[in-house]
């Protein structure tokens, strides 16, 4: 699954600007004049939209009565998504996608410890994250958090083999040319057989992290700090750390 990213604003606008001809037309530097970081759902992020904008979205998929009492979703599992009726009406005029710089994971353990980890490209180079939105679900919904009413869900793919250590599912990853096309017009087989298709090919570092970054309030960009070796994506699995001893006293 994908429950927090990072979006280090002036290095991604400037890689979008150098990636994204028409970026000259997006609002980057009201948008990503400053890092936001362990960013978790209900947040408003800038996002890539199919109408060629780039606007700030509440990353939170609005769901109608009919759904259901108590359902909330910020995240999509791309096999079911086509045919889904929450998500699937929408997958032909709005689908999203989110750059980010990384995201986080927590590592289970069997002993029930919990480790998180920041995972980015090897390179430096923007993460581009597939999504679904929906327009608000009344159009009188306010606006909130400088942004366009309604929202959107990640999408999520089960994970790589190399991966599977950390989690059994990862966000849809998508390259450069993957996001163009993403957001362009797609054939109801084609836009079927891509979220069938593997994972695409994006070879990511693990980096452990401290336990603050647990703490969603908290938002500053020391908790990005790496208290380990990184894990480079292809290698064994690390080896869990031993759990803390506790004293006789």
């Amino acid at each position: 699954m994908c429950g927090r990213v990072n979006i280090e604003g002036p290095a991604l606008a400037e890689a979008l600007a150098a990636a994204w001809p028409e970026a000259g037309d997006w609002p980057l530097e009201n948008l990503y004049g400053h890092a936001l970081i362990n960013v978790a759902p209900q947040a408003w992020v800038p996002v890539l939209r199919q109408d060629g904008t780039l606007v700030r979205l509440r990353w939170w998929f609005p769901t109608p009565p009919s759904a259901g009492a108590g359902l909330t979703t910020f995240n999509a599992r791309c096999e079911r998504a086509l045919a889904s009726p929450l998500y699937g009406p929408w997958l032909q005029t709005h689908r999203c996608v989110l750059p980010v710089t990384s995201f986080m994971e927590w590592w289970r353990l069997p002993d029930g410890r919990r480790l998180p980890y920041l995972l980015r490209p090897e390179a430096p180079e923007p993460l581009y994250l597939a999504g679904v939105g929906r327009p608000a679900l009344s159009a009188s919904a306010p606006e909130a958090g400088g942004g366009e009413a309604g929202g959107f869900a990640l999408l999520t793919c089960p994970a790589r083999p190399e991966l599977q250590w950390l989690h059994h599912r990862e966000p849809r990853l998508l390259t450069l040319a993957g996001a163009r096309a993403w957001l362009g017009g797609l054939a109801p087989e084609v836009l079927a057989r891509g979220l069938a298709a593997p994972q695409a090919a994006v070879p990511l570092e693990a980096v452990p992290l401290g336990a603050a970054v647990g703490d969603a309030r908290r938002q500053d960009s020391a908790l990005l700090d790496p208290i380990g070796p990184p894990w480079a994506f292809g290698d064994p699995a690390p080896e869990p750390p031993a759990a803390p001893q506790g004293g006789l006293f």
